[in-house]
């Protein structure tokens, strides 16, 4: 019996020292495989406007407000506030949309990934 088993623990050792080699090496190629996959998605992104716009867009509301108060233009406060109302009455799916837009755009994954979850019930 103890024969048995003093064969039997080295074959069980070395299944269990392959199959943890080989996880550690899936786990490393996963990871330099995203790390490849996000080199190249920063790379196809260099000389986009993408986030400037955004960035442009999400100013215009504090602009128009400050340009309002500042040359004593209260027809350009009246309008922001409109334009705010209005929004207000925007279906859920698109603001879901544009959250996942925005959040793409300045890399926020995990906001993306809870907005889309909740896109699909």
């Amino acid at each position: 019996m103890l024969g048995l088993l003093s064969s039997i623990i080295p074959s069980l050792l070395g299944m269990g020292k392959t199959f943890l080699d080989r996880k550690a090496e899936l786990s490393k190629a996963k990871h330099d495989a995203k790390v490849e996959w996000e080199g190249q998605m920063a790379k196809a992104t260099d000389g986009s406007w993408k986030d400037e716009w955004f960035t442009v867009i999400i100013s215009v509301p504090i602009v128009t407000v400050w340009l309002g108060v500042m040359f004593d233009l209260p027809i350009l406060l009246t309008r922001s506030k409109e334009a705010f109302v209005v929004m207000q009455g925007m279906p859920e799916w698109y603001w879901g949309l544009l959250i996942i837009a925005f959040s793409a755009s300045f890399g926020i994954k995990p906001a993306v990934k809870g907005i889309a979850g909740l896109l699909k019930k």
